[in-house]
């Protein structure tokens, strides 16, 4: 499902307008970006959370060139569903 396609479900099962509801996508979507910048959370009760984790830097062995490769660092969104969701996937 993309955005549009989500704007239309929403829209379709509330009585919100399809504008109403790209302003509160677009919102949410502000936010989250917000606090995960802050490493910050987003939890969504009955669906799961949102938060940054980082990964350390690794090292790779290249058997092809022989060479050791450094991966560095980053920051990475992680997604923990709850169980509310994790039922309904089974």
């Amino acid at each position: 499902m993309n955005k549009k396609e989500l704007i239309e479900a929403i829209a379709n099962q509330s009585e919100l307008k399809k504008v109403e509801v790209l302003k509160v996508i677009n919102a949410f979507v502000s936010i989250s970006s917000e606090m995960l910048a802050s490493n910050d959370y987003v939890r969504i009760d009955d669906f799961g959370c949102l938060s940054v984790s980082k990964r350390e830097t690794r090292n790779f062995y290249n058997p092809i060139t022989k060479e050791n490769i450094s991966v560095p660092g980053k920051k990475a969104v992680k997604f923990k569903m709850y169980k509310h969701l994790s039922d309904k996937l089974q």
